[in-house]
């Protein structure tokens, strides 16, 4: 009866320790009795437990495994967000420049048109100045009056 308690309590503590994965201890009895051990034998609880243990790390490879490919989705999730990122902050380099080239281009068109109309208003200026005859010159005449007579050199 001493070996059927140390059982059940070996037997309790690998199903506490098994990650909460539900194992029907019936069908690992039925396995082990397939293999050679009676049911209700040392032998058979034995084999039970070594079949859990087994099971137990074949799940703790599998969560591992699980782990390692929930790690690379998520590394990967990460990189396409940095990536898109990246392209944002280029689109948005973009369009600054865009807006810089729009802006320069103004400025220039605006001083083309100002030093067009400067040209156009010095081309009027000399042609004014064409067709206008020339300014005669003023002569400066000094008069002298004596007497009742003036004379002007």
């Amino acid at each position: 009866m001493k070996v059927i308690n140390t059982f059940s309590l070996l037997l309790i503590g690998l199903l506490l320790n098994v990650n909460c994965y539900a194992i029907d201890i019936e069908v690992l009895k039925e396995q082990c009795n397939e293999i050679g051990f009676k049911i209700h034998t040392p032998d058979n609880g034995k084999c039970v437990l070594r079949l859990m243990e087994s099971a137990a790390k074949q799940r703790t490879k599998e969560d591992a495994e699980q782990r390692a490919f929930q790690d690379q989705q998520i590394a990967k999730i990460e990189e396409t967000r940095r990536e898109n990122a990246r392209r944002r902050q280029q689109n948005e380099m973009l369009e600054l420049q865009r807006r810089s080239i729009e802006s320069q281009e103004k400025m220039v068109k605006a001083q083309q048109r100002e030093a067009g109309f400067e040209l156009i208003g010095k081309s009027l200026e000399a042609f004014s100045n064409a067709n206008r005859p020339a300014p005669t010159p003023k002569i400066h005449i000094e008069c002298t009056t004596f007497g009742n007579r003036t004379t002007c050199d």
